[in-house]
């Protein structure tokens, strides 16, 4: 858990030569181009008016070469590259 500059963590992250970081709330770090490829895993279930996946954000944004997974408990997660151009 984190709370404070955004750069912080990502400068953690880089310093420990981690791959991968779970980001709960993307927006952010979507708007500021920090995101390179991004995993979203889908419950199957409907919730009343429903949740929005992402808040605003500045920019349409193309995830490209798409990788989905089907698991037994009727999830599904799909991977992303991130393409801001």
């Amino acid at each position: 858990m984190y709370s404070g500059d955004i750069n912080e963590p990502v400068t953690q992250v880089d310093a420990q030569s981690y791959k991968h970081a779970y980001v709960d709330t993307a927006q952010t770090y979507i708007n500021l181009h920090l995101i390179n490829e991004m995993t979203i895993t889908r419950a199957p279930i409907l919730l009343d008016e429903g949740i929005p996946l992402f808040a605003k954000i500045s920019q349409d944004i193309k995830l490209e070469k798409a990788q989905s997974i089907a698991f037994a408990n009727d999830f599904v997660q799909q991977k992303y590259v991130v393409n801001y151009r």
